[in-house]
């Protein structure tokens, strides 16, 4: 049930990559120590904006690195960001937050990676040596980024104060007093603060009003309710279509007359079928035609990403990237597992577990409103379904959950590289597909 270019191939398996030694050459996140784990956690700035994503990487299903080396995983993710899983796929061209570690910086390994796009992360467990320090100043050089991470302003950590251009401090581990007191007392032009482990609303207010710049956590994604009847009319309009849509089954003419009813959308849907995207030489110019030549399925994904869209677009753009990337991925999950699940019901799983956050009600008020599968209503209600895996390693692979991502691969029978695969094209189809929305 997605979205994509007819003739594109298999939209649910991993595109095969093409590194520079030819299709022979072995894939570097598929190392003889096992399967490789990309997981992406979002920077947003004052106005929720994506300003970067810290990379994090973990192999197979430990918690840890399993050849306690951490140096090679720094090594393998560098390499994967750029040679399997491509940085612009998983930044989508904002900054790259990546942990180094002592053997890192001095061998300079981050280099193969671009300056401007690329922020290096201190460990709070660095030493800020001769070497150590020496080798910040060269690559500040070149054009990096030193940001220190879960910083602690005492005397061992105090040396790398002068090189950093970001200090992230974990909001939960401080109280807020502190924290403005550690900004006022080392705070500097070109010296940002970044309030790490924002989880709520209410502590993204306080970190901003602190004096933070930058913040990173899922505060965008819990809601801000409010009663049913001051939600926005448009709002429960797309509810109302989102429910029709979603009905069991529907004739092409039966879509035909929901999607009529909303200018917008009608307008939305023929410039999308005419678009270079499907490269016909005749014009469409109906809705009926339209929907002949993208196909029923598709048509429902299009338009419920389309109402998403619409719901989402008083909030931040992280939270609808989100809600698209979770509905792709767990389609692709569900499409890949040898388990019987319904990979129509995955994607709207994943598509409608963050309608809370658009609409500013609780979930299972909204719930009432749409006539869902009665899995896919359970499964966003927390029940235990054959759906929750699915669901379960989308959120594991936001929240770098590697303990969960290894159990839930396991439990679909899905191999523990290829989630990190199909994670990565899920990016990029709703990077694509909300970039097509937005024109």
């Amino acid at each position: 049930m997605s979205v994509s270019r007819p003739g594109s191939g298999d939209l649910h398996g991993s595109r095969p990559a093409s590194p520079p030694g030819g299709p022979e050459e072995k894939d570097p996140s598929q190392s003889d120590t096992g399967d490789v784990f990309i997981a992406r956690q979002p920077i947003l700035d004052a106005g929720q904006r994506i300003f970067g994503y810290e990379l994090l990487f973990r192999s197979g299903a430990a918690n840890v690195y399993d050849s306690s080396d951490p140096t090679e995983a720094t090594s393998r993710l560098v390499a994967s960001a750029i040679s399997v899983h491509g940085l612009d796929t998983l930044t989508l061209g904002a900054q790259a937050f990546i942990n180094v570690t002592r053997d890192i910086l001095l061998a300079g390994t981050v280099l193969v990676l671009p300056s401007h796009r690329t922020v290096l992360e201190i460990l709070e467990t660095l030493t800020p040596d001769h070497d150590v320090i020496e080798a910040c100043k060269a690559l500040k050089r070149r054009g990096y980024r030193i940001a220190l991470d879960d910083f602690v302003d005492d005397d061992r950590h105090r040396p790398f104060v002068a090189l950093a251009d970001m200090i992230k401090v974990d909001v939960l581990a401080t109280t807020p007093d502190d924290q403005r007191a550690l900004i006022k007392r080392i705070g500097r032009p070109g010296l940002a603060f970044v309030a790490e482990k924002v989880e709520t609303p209410t502590a993204f207010a306080d970190a901003r009003a602190a004096g933070y710049k930058y913040f990173q956590g899922y505060f965008f994604s819990r809601p801000v309710l409010v009663g049913a009847r001051d939600v926005p009319s448009a709002k429960m309009n797309y509810l109302r279509l989102l429910a029709e849509l979603n009905q069991p089954a529907h004739t092409l003419w039966g879509l035909e007359e929901i999607i009529k009813r909303d200018v917008g959308l009608s307008y939305k849907l023929l410039r999308y079928v005419n678009s270079a995207f499907f490269g016909r030489a005749r014009r469409i110019e109906s809705l009926i035609d339209a929907l002949l030549l993208v196909g029923e399925d598709k048509i429902k994904a299009w338009a419920s990403v389309m109402a998403l869209s619409a719901m989402a677009s008083d909030r931040p753009a992280a939270l609808q990237a989100m809600a698209v990337t979770r509905g792709n991925f767990c389609e692709r999950l569900a499409a890949a597992s040898p388990v019987s699940i319904s990979a129509a019901d995955a994607f709207l799983v994943g598509l409608f577990s963050l309608l809370d956050a658009m609409v500013g009600r609780p979930l299972p008020d909204i719930l009432r409103e749409l006539s869902l599968t009665s899995e896919v209503t359970e499964t966003l209600l927390g029940e235990e379904t054959p759906l929750r895996p699915v669901y379960e390693l989308a959120v594991a692979h936001e929240r770098a959950d590697w303990d969960v991502m290894g159990t839930r691969t396991v439990a679909l029978g899905i191999p523990q590289g290829k989630s990190s695969v199909l994670y990565r094209d899920a990016i990029t189809w709703a990077h694509e597909t909300c970039s097509q929305l937005s024109r």
